[in-house]
């Protein structure tokens, strides 16, 4: 898939919420026949299908399900970043974020890798069912539309992929705006090996509403098969979006 531009959601108010919807899930199998993304691209399945494979792809979900902020002033504000693994031991996760003493009290959650529609973590949509049982808001932007169950330890799961999405997401305890996505170049062909699917990384960027100061929120989840150089190159695509943020 081509290298994406800076993808994003502003001005106000939003919706409540966006949820991403697709149609796609029927033809996984034979997107996920082929053995690299440029055999892919020249099948004529895909050319077919681009269209709606890329609005996929380029869209963002979100939902406002916090309380409006308070104008209390906090002597610190607490962020907690945490690789998830898909969500797939979602009550686990779901149960430290509700009650661990200092996750508890968090501000912000950094979540890589979740999960929507994936039978490995049971065709949840990982981050909004945290947010709405947390009383957070979300934002969440898929980097892959997964043609297959996951990698070789996943395959093996239950069931069939609702959605087959997997991204980041950030939640957070204070209203959301200028939601907004800088796609990361990808180190290594999708398609090739066990482990079929399209997209890339993506960090998210999204402006947080603290009581009394307005801050800009970023995660950043660098592709694993990836040089030092490669992730250094990622880096510079994420800072040269926040020049001039304060």
């Amino acid at each position: 898939m081509p290298h994406q531009p800076l993808l994003s959601v502003s001005g106000a108010p939003f919706a409540r919420e966006s949820l991403i919807e697709h149609s796609l899930t029927p033809h996984f199998e034979a997107l996920g026949s082929f053995r690299s993304t440029g055999e892919l691209e020249r099948s004529l399945i895909w050319r077919s299908l681009k269209n709606d494979i890329q609005k996929v792809m380029t869209s963002l979900e979100y939902g406002f399900y916090g309380p409006p902020a308070r104008p209390v002033k906090k002597p610190f504000y607490r962020a907690v970043a945490w690789n998830i693994e898909r969500g797939m031991h979602f009550d686990g996760i779901s149960s430290y974020l509700k009650d661990h003493p200092e996750l508890s009290t968090a501000d912000l959650f950094y979540l890589t890798e979740t999960d929507i529609g994936m039978a490995r973590s049971g065709n949840r949509n990982v981050a909004r069912e945290l947010a709405l049982e947390l009383k957070l808001n979300y934002f969440f932007a898929p980097s892959y539309l997964n043609f297959c169950k996951g990698n070789l330890t996943e395959v093996h799961v239950a069931g069939d992929n609702t959605l087959g999405l997997h991204g980041n997401a950030i939640l957070s305890r204070y209203p959301l705006e200028n939601l907004r996505v800088v796609p990361l170049m990808n180190c290594k062909d999708k398609m090739r090996g066990h482990e079929k699917r399209v997209g890339c990384q993506k960090a998210l960027m999204a402006d947080v509403l603290f009581p009394f100061r307005k801050a800009t929120a970023v995660l950043a989840h660098l592709d694993a098969h990836s040089s030092q150089r490669q992730r250094a190159s990622q880096m510079r695509a994420v800072l040269s979006q926040l020049k001039g943020v304060t």
